[in-house]
C-alpha cells in the first residue's frame, strides 16, 4: 500500500468507531436497569464502563508504541508472552471477537429491518443478515479506498443520526414535566447484592465496548503508525463513551 493510501487518523478513529458502536448499546439497558433498579446508576456503569475501554484503549496505544505491526492480540501475547498464548488469542479472536460480534449485528439488523412476524414468506430466514455480510464484504474486497469511503460514510451516517435522536429527546425533555422513572435505593437490597449486580451489569456494558481495539489490526497499513494509532485509538472510544452515555440518560 502507497503512502497516500494508507489509513489516516481520521478513517482509523471511524473504525474504532465502527467496531465499537453496534446492536449492544440499543439491547443492553433494558437488562442493565431491570439489575440494577436506578436511572443514575445505568449511567453510572456506562460511566465506569467508558473509563476501563479508555484504559485498555491507553494500553493498546503504549502496545503498538513497542510493536508497531498488524496482529493485535496474537503478535503482543506471541511476543511479550509465548507464542502459544498468541496462537490461542488469534484463534480466539477470529471465532469470538470477529465472526461472533459480525453475525450478532448482522442478526440484529434483520431483527429491526425483516421481523419474523413481517417477513415475506419467499424471504428465507436470515437471508438478510447474511446478505448484509456480503454486502458489506464487497465493498471492503473491491479496493482499500473504496472500502474505507464506505465505512467512513457510515459511520458519520451513524453518528449524525444519533445525535439527531440526542438532541431531540434533549428538546423533548426540557419541554415536558418528567421527573425521571422511579430509583430504588442501596439499601432495599443490600450492599452486597446491589454491587453483585452492578458488576453483573458491567459485564454486559463491556461487551458494548468491545472494539476499542480495533486500529492494532491494521497497524502497517497506517500513516505513522507509532503516533496516529494510540491518538485513534483514546479519540474513538473517548466518542463512544460519550455517546453511550448520553444515550443511557434519555433511555432510561
Amino acid at each position: 500500500m502507497t503512502e497516500q493510501n494508507r489509513f489516516g487518523f481520521w478513517t482509523l478513529t471511524f473504525l474504532v468507531i465502527a467496531n465499537m458502536i453496534g446492536a449492544g448499546v440499543f439491547t443492553t439497558s433494558g437488562f442493565t436497569l431491570a439489575e440494577l433498579g436506578s436511572p443514575n446508576r445505568v449511567v453510572l456503569a456506562w460511566l465506569v464502563g467508558g473509563a476501563i475501554a479508555l484504559a485498555g484503549a491507553y494500553s493498546y496505544g503504549r502496545l503498538i508504541r513497542a510493536m508497531p505491526e498488524s496482529g493485535g492480540e496474537y503478535l503482543f501475547l506471541a511476543r511479550a508472552a509465548h507464542p502459544l498464548l498468541g496462537f490461542i488469542a488469534g484463534w480466539v479472536s477470529l471465532i469470538a471477537g470477529f465472526t461472533g460480534a459480525i453475525a450478532f449485528a448482522a442478526t440484529a439488523l434483520e431483527s429491526y429491518l425483516a421481523p419474523e412476524r413481517v417477513r415475506p414468506d419467499w424471504l428465507p430466514g436470515d437471508a438478510v443478515a447474511i446478505g448484509s455480510i456480503i454486502l458489506c464484504g464487497l465493498f471492503h474486497g473491491v479496493r482499500a479506498k473504496v472500502g474505507t469511503t464506505f465505512q467512513n460514510a457510515f459511520v458519520g451516517f451513524k453518528l449524525g443520526l444519533l445525535i439527531v435522536f440526542l438532541l431531540m429527546a434533549m428538546v423533548s425533555f426540557l419541554n415536558s414535566d418528567w421527573m425521571g422513572g422511579s430509583v430504588n435505593d442501596f439499601g432495599e437490597t443490600g450492599p452486597w447484592s446491589s454491587t453483585v449486580a452492578f458488576a453483573g451489569a458491567l459485564v454486559w456494558i463491556s461487551l458494548s465496548y468491545s472494539g476499542f481495539n480495533a486500529a492494532v489490526y491494521v497497524a502497517e497499513e497506517a500513516r505513522e503508525t507509532q503516533k496516529t494509532i494510540p491518538k485513534a485509538l483514546f479519540v474513538g472510544t473517548l466518542i463512544v463513551t460519550a455517546v453511550y452515555v448520553l444515550l443511557n440518560a434519555v433511555f432510561v
